[in-house]
């Protein structure tokens, strides 16, 4: 497949986001495996492990909206 994006001056914001947003996937898998890992792995308080709890279910609610929206 092959697609041609056309940005003016004014939109190199938009572009950088276009042309990085693979980085920003991995920057969120990194953090999901981090979580998950320290999760059952790590030596945590009750209050630790339900604060990567709270984290972890805001990141997934996060990821499930943006998703939604795309479709």
């Amino acid at each position: 497949m092959k697609t041609t994006l056309e940005f003016t001056a004014e939109e190199q914001e938009e572009l950088n986001m276009c042309l990085k947003g693979w980085r920003y996937h991995c920057v969120i898998w990194d953090l999901q495996q981090f979580i998950r890992t320290q999760m059952k792995h790590g030596d945590l308080s009750d209050e630790q492990y339900e604060c990567y709890e709270i984290i972890r279910t805001k990141l997934y609610d996060l990821i499930e909206s943006n998703e939604a929206r795309v479709e």
